[in-house]
């Protein structure tokens, strides 16, 4: 029998064990009580980088940790503490992950795991230290991000540091097993922004997490894209006034969210009951990361970042597009279920489930890094006329004749010879010219048919300024009359030249990387022609093998896939199943 936590407030963590309050889905919640029996986060030392976190928190104070041995240089009161009195994200995120499990206040996900905080506002052009200072630990929870798209580019000048910074700790954290990255994908989806927008959450160093509710629909707020990796939860609808309902610690007293003076919010002003959005998503996958961690301090970040995709769970499988086509799809690979793994531009692999991911994670015998990352590549030089009301494609082949194959660690000598790859990720370096973006929708089709949407330029309707949201086409014409900043008018400047920038994708995790690839630019409105320049195609994995490991879960017994996906031949040694789900053979 599985002994609930006895802090007053767990009831109220319906994503912890959801028994259907608040009308919501029972069964609908991170699946991890049964996981504290084994493993609770003790051990695994995670950073939180946003606006400071309340250390002396009464549910925070014993695993925050102030003097990290991995870190002897940290201060708290210059780089963790909360600065302003608005600085009250940090402190909420916290709890989420780590809070005690102490007979006050709420539950962690990871409640014996340490934390440690760090600044945002300590990031500038010239200075990514506090992105740089994440390679001291395990993970690296983040939930922020630059609102407008491709602001945050690290192709750009004033963002490259921060992107050197970012690999730099994916490659040498943990002992170079890769400080894990959690970010959230971002909540301006009524601007028509994707995550696949920003340097930080389309990063393949990243995992980038949707937000969900209680009955397992993505929020009205949560980005789409095609490089999200997996949801967890963030509910309410500030667009009507709907408030958040994700229980969790707050800043002491009044200073916080919870004044005291709200009928809607908890008694206790030390915590909130209304936080939400990506930012409360972020943590939970951070804390069921951490339970991970503990199972197998082995794991590299790439194992990490395949364990949460295979062991995900599809809450909704009906969900339709603006134009009722479904938007889950199945993918080119075939070890999952007999087949290929369900994606979603909503979802990414469904929603995070710690009990799944914890016993794989138990059972991962393999060890995937950057430094035994491989990489094959392909491009076109040629350029394409993309004309109005049309579809134009370029097709680039991947094979041993066609392509490059290199490992992605610098130490390694030189091309390593073409073979085949598994894909773990997808990037899509574009460099395209034209005069409104706004027309184009981008897609990548894999060799299987799989297909990954880049880029939708006709739901761009908003971005985001000093003084509130404006016009993206109005702001795109003239950046000038609306801001000063020089960057912000640069960037809008762009949006009116094409784009530049490298997308990416994680839909198509597992399969093959041989055949033809192509990238399908659809021109949705008359009066604009442009060129495509040139692409290149960058695809992420390991080498082929003919021994491969196939997963199944209750899915597959249940007979919740399409008829297609249980053809496969069982041919390979290999078979990992999620414990406590059947094993088919």
């Amino acid at each position: 029998m599985v002994q609930r936590p006895q802090d007053p407030l767990f009831d109220q963590q319906w994503y912890l064990d959801n028994r259907g309050q608040g009308n919501r889905t029972r069964g609908i919640d991170l699946n991890v009580l049964e996981v504290w029996e084994d493993y609770t986060g003790d051990g695994v030392a995670i950073a939180i980088l946003d606006d400071g976190v309340e250390r002396d928190h009464e549910d925070l104070q014993a695993n925050y940790d102030s003097s990290p041995s991995t870190l002897p240089s940290y201060s708290y009161n210059r780089e963790g503490a909360p600065f302003f009195r608005q600085d009250n994200h940090g402190t909420s995120v916290a709890g989420i992950i780590a809070a005690e499990r102490n007979g006050m206040g709420i539950t962690g996900v990871a409640y014996d795991a340490s934390i440690t905080a760090f600044s945002t506002a300590d990031i500038s052009e010239t200075d990514a230290s506090p992105i740089a200072r994440q390679q001291a630990f395990d993970i690296s929870n983040n939930s922020w991000g630059i609102d407008n798209p491709f602001e945050s580019n690290f192709e750009l000048e004033q963002n490259r540091a921060a992107g050197l910074a970012l690999e730099r700790a994916t490659r040498q954290g943990r002992n170079g097993l890769g400080t894990v990255f959690v970010w959230a994908a971002g909540n301006e989806f009524e601007a028509g922004a994707s995550s696949n927008y920003g340097g930080y959450e389309s990063s393949r160093f990243t995992i980038a997490v949707a937000a969900i509710d209680g009955n397992g629909i993505v929020a009205p707020y949560s980005v789409q894209g095609s490089n999200l990796l997996v949801s967890a939860f963030g509910d309410g609808d500030p667009e009507f006034g709907i408030d958040g309902s994700i229980v969790t610690t707050d800043r002491t007293g009044t200073q916080g969210y919870n004044t005291g003076s709200s009928f809607f919010e908890l008694d206790d002003p030390n915590y909130t009951g209304r936080f939400n959005g990506t930012s409360s998503a972020t943590p939970m996958v951070s804390g069921i990361v951490a339970l991970m961690l503990e199972a197998n301090p082995r794991l590299g970040y790439r194992d990490v970042q395949e364990i949460l995709a295979y062991s995900a769970r599809q809450t909704e499988p009906n969900d339709i597009d603006e134009n009722g086509r479904p938007n889950w799809a199945f993918n080119g690979a075939n070890n999952w279920n007999g087949g290929g793994l369900h994606t979603n531009l909503n979802y990414g692999y469904g929603l995070v489930d710690a009990h799944r991911a914890v016993r794989l994670a138990e059972t991962w015998t393999t060890q995937h890094t950057l430094a035994n990352e491989v990489r094959v590549q392909s491009s076109a030089s040629n350029s394409i006329l993309i004309q109005d009301n049309t579809v134009a494609t370029s097709t680039v082949t991947v094979g041993s004749n066609t392509s490059s194959a290199i490992a992605t660690n610098p130490t390694e000598a030189g091309p390593i010879e073409a073979d085949p790859i598994t894909v773990d990720q997808v990037e899509v370096d574009i460099d395209l010219s034209h005069r409104s973006i706004e027309d184009l929708v981008i897609t990548l089709i894999s060799p299987t048919g799989s297909r990954s949407r880049l880029f939708n330029g006709p739901d761009l309707t908003e971005v985001f300024l000093e003084g509130g949201t404006e016009s993206f086409t109005e702001f795109a014409n003239n950046p000038s009359a609306f801001t000063n900043d020089r960057d912000l008018i640069a960037l809008g400047e762009s949006y009116r030249q094409g784009l530049d920038f490298t997308f990416s994708s994680t839909f198509h995790w597992g399969e093959q990387s041989e055949g033809n690839w192509t990238l399908e630019i659809e021109d949705t409105v008359s009066g604009t022609a442009g060129t495509l320049n040139s692409w290149a195609l960058s695809l992420y994995g390991d080498r082929a093998s003919a021994n491969d490991t196939y997963f199944y879960t209750n899915d597959f017994g249940a007979g919740a896939l399409p008829e297609p996906w249980f053809a496969t031949a069982l041919k390979d040694k290999n078979f990992w199943e999620l414990p406590g789900e059947g094993k088919f053979l």
